[in-house]
């Protein structure tokens, strides 16, 4: 979905993954930030030294779902003009009170950090995405002569691929269940990264 107007406005990518159960040992898990006793806050930008862990999930868990759990991230774009000066902010986010976990479902020993990687690799695809955006924004020729309408147009391209990525992922992962197929995402979407470290959100 996506609103501009004035040259200033925000677009936004809602993604959702239901981890299925049982996980099979699918890669190892992501290092464990320490324990807080401060709440989690509604929205978590992404951070490269900062990883989702289980108490960020504050939604109720959905029932009937046969899902173990749901990450809800967004990929939020501003761009504003004043003259020729052309201004930007691409950011990825994960929706805390969006999300949730059903850890009682995660019966096999490791499965609930297994699961919880194949989450963090979720968020990992929105940065990407947003890393994608923020260097075709960078490279964009004259962007204050376009309209708000075709400058909207071109961020619903990278909300477009995210969510095209975000489905496949989760088909060629079965939510987390194929270990071989986890393991290559995890390592593809880290490779991507890294290729755009020069475009991460300062």
């Amino acid at each position: 979905m996506s609103r501009l107007a004035a040259l200033v406005g925000v677009i936004a990518l809602a993604v959702g993954c239901r981890t299925a159960r049982p996980l099979q040992p699918a890669a190892p898990p992501i290092a464990s930030a320490p324990a807080s006793s401060e709440p989690a806050p509604e929205t978590i930008p992404w951070s490269a030294t900062r990883p989702l862990r289980w108490t960020d999930f504050r939604a109720q868990p959905a029932v009937g779902t046969g899902g173990a759990a749901l990450t809800t991230t967004t990929i939020s774009l501003r761009v504003a003009c004043s003259g020729d000066l052309f201004g930007f902010d691409v950011a990825a986010v994960f929706f805390s009170g969006r999300s949730w976990v059903d850890r009682t479902l995660f019966v096999e020993p490791g499965s609930d950090l297994w699961g919880l990687r194949h989450e963090q690799t979720h968020f990992d695809l929105t940065e990407m995405h947003a890393r994608r955006a923020r260097q075709f924004l960078s490279e964009l020729a004259d962007p204050c002569e376009r309209s708000a309408a075709q400058l909207s147009e071109l961020g619903d391209r990278f909300v477009n691929e995210a969510q095209d990525a975000q489905d496949r992922y989760d088909r060629e992962t079965i939510h987390g269940r194929d270990g071989t197929a986890q393991r290559r995402w995890d390592a593809e979407v880290a490779q991507e990264l890294a290729a755009l470290a020069a475009f991460a959100h300062k």
